[in-house]
């Protein structure tokens, strides 16, 4: 009972360390913004704009020691891969909400972000996303705040709370949330135009949040965690490779995959980031054949390694997550508008996850037809 006391304070003191860091680092943004031009250069509409979300911040720090007294102990004992899968996403959520506060966010993000979306969707979807544009145009700057806050309460949350009331909340929310950006922030993740195509991020981040929040909600023992996340991410990776094979994409044609990088490499950020992104378009953009029968080859294989030998595929993932998310997604996250990290890192954690869960109980486990149930193993020891 000690060790839970001790370590449910040391998560609060470093949690209202990390949002108020945050809420700190919202306010350096002030001189970048005015620079930029992305925002006006009255230090009135700049205070107007950063105060609401910085007293959010602090507001929801000072509530913590009574949100935790309202949940209460709890004797659930979590498994080491959703303790991991908590706090890596908690951080993730409080990531997107920071970035979302983003002075270009204020005025250009429906047009630098939302509208490419409508013409580049079919006309269901354009309908939807037009729709969302519509109702975040009427007040952009309070709607782009809201956001920004509840990205970071959503984290807050998963890193707070592992079992009781609240930690139940967060990750209906979080669910609610995650459809929202997904269907109007992500156009469906592209899965509708010819597919998509991991290499930029589909089927969509906010999806990926959403099934790890489900994932974390559900505490049944008919659903054995690795044999559920095993065969999901074969499922992901497969459709991975047949978004790549499908020729409406134009992977096959000259010049279309080194196209990827090359865009990215054009985003403010690093020189290295840059420079590495340029180099690898040019190489991607010769023999189009080649290079796209190896990313289908690639993924494919990730698809059979989570099937059959999901202890080794965990791995192999993890690398070829991180490739992508660098090489091609170009880490999400420069620019003046990413909202997020894009797929590559999400998925990559939760590639790692399954490290966590093999360490758990043991390799040989986790390639046997026996079913394993987390939650009621170790809370009976």
């Amino acid at each position: 009972m000690l060790r839970e006391v001790v370590k449910q304070r040391s998560s609060l003191v470093i949690l209202s360390a990390i949002l108020l860091s945050a809420a700190v680092a919202e306010v350096f943004w002030l001189d970048f913004s005015t620079q930029a031009g992305s925002l006006p250069s009255s230090s009135f509409l700049l205070f107007s704009y950063y105060f609401p979300f910085v007293a959010g911040v602090v507001v929801f720090v000072a509530l913590i020691p009574l949100m935790v007294r309202i949940n209460g102990r709890s004797s659930y004992v979590e498994p080491s891969h959703r303790t991991f899968l908590r706090y890596s996403f908690g951080f993730l959520w409080i990531l997107d909400g920071i970035l979302q506060m983003q002075p270009g966010m204020a005025t250009g993000f429906s047009d630098a972000i939302l509208s490419p979306l409508v013409s580049s969707s079919p006309p269901f979807v354009a309908f939807l996303v037009s729709s969302g544009i519509s109702v975040w145009n009427t007040n952009p700057s309070t709607f782009n705040v809201l956001a920004s806050l509840l990205q970071v309460y959503i984290g807050a949350g998963l890193i707070l709370f592992s079992d009781g009331l609240f930690f139940k909340l967060t990750q209906m929310i979080a669910i609610v949330w995650g459809v929202i950006l997904w269907i109007f922030g992500e156009a469906f993740g592209s899965v509708f135009f010819n597919l998509g195509t991991w290499l930029t991020g589909s089927p969509g981040s906010a999806l990926i949040y959403t099934a790890v929040s489900i994932l974390l909600l559900i505490r049944t023992p008919k659903i054995s965690d690795s044999r559920l996340m095993a065969y999901s991410m074969a499922i992901f990776w497969a459709f991975a490779a047949i978004a790549q094979l499908n020729p409406a994409n134009g992977f096959w044609q000259q010049g279309a995959i080194g196209a990827i990088p090359l865009a990215m490499s054009q985003n403010t950020q690093p020189a290295l980031l840059s420079s590495a992104l340029y180099s690898f378009s040019v190489m991607m953009s010769g023999n189009p054949f080649l290079w796209n029968s190896v990313l289908i080859a690639v993924m494919l294989a990730a698809a059979v390694l989570w099937y059959l030998k999901p202890t080794v595929a965990w791995i192999y993932a993890t690398f070829l997550s991180a490739t992508t998310w660098v090489l091609f997604q170009g880490m999400g996250i420069f620019g003046g508008f990413g909202t997020d990290p894009n797929s590559g890192l999400p998925l990559l954690l939760v590639s790692v996850s399954y490290a966590a869960f093999t360490r758990t109980f043991g390799a040989k486990n986790m390639e046997t037809n026996t079913p394993i149930i987390g939650e009621n193993r170790l809370a009976s020891q």
